[in-house]
């Protein structure tokens, strides 16, 4: 074996050695959301939770900034009622509330795509798709999962540890 011979092996090594611990990396990754979002499964379960409500409500439903403590009732309860109404706002924009300078949660709802020009939306409800009407069915799953969402501990199993809108 000559040095060129060598030197382009270890090279080569090393390129299979980065490449394994990126593929390690993104699997260890992707186990621990998985794990993540079973152990929060579980918990709602425990706690008497319809999870093929929750499951499809979730795809339905742009809930931002639970993850970070901001719930805000009044956005809850306005969705709520537009939902039961077949969601003609929510079809438009979202139910949010900004913080800014020193106020914080601060009713700001907005068209989608579109925010406050001071301040930041700290929590918002919205559709993943506003164009797309609910059926019966996807707004029985929304009104139950933001009614949950009204009570602390059903939040708390609800949320996702992990949950960045």
């Amino acid at each position: 074996m000559n040095l060129v011979t060598i030197e382009n092996e270890l090279i080569r090594l090393f390129n299979e050695r980065k490449e394994a611990v990126k593929n390690h990396e993104n699997f260890m990754s992707q186990n621990m959301k998985e794990i993540e979002e079973l152990k929060r499964q579980k918990e709602m379960c425990l706690k008497g939770i319809d999870l093929n409500k929750i499951k499809i409500a979730e795809s339905l439903l742009r809930v931002k900034g639970l993850s970070y403590g901001q719930y805000n009732d009044r956005c809850v309860t306005e969705a709520i009622k537009d939902i039961a109404q077949g969601a003609p706002k929510m079809s438009e924009g979202y139910f949010g509330v900004k913080n800014y300078a020193h106020w914080t949660h601060q009713e700001s709802d907005h068209p989608y795509g579109y925010g406050p020009r001071h301040g930041s939306i700290v929590f918002s409800v919205g559709l993943k798709n506003p164009k797309e009407k609910l059926t019966e069915e996807q707004k029985e799953c929304c009104l139950y999962y933001l009614n949950l969402l009204r009570n602390r501990e059903m939040r708390e199993a609800i949320v996702k540890k992990d949950m960045m809108d």
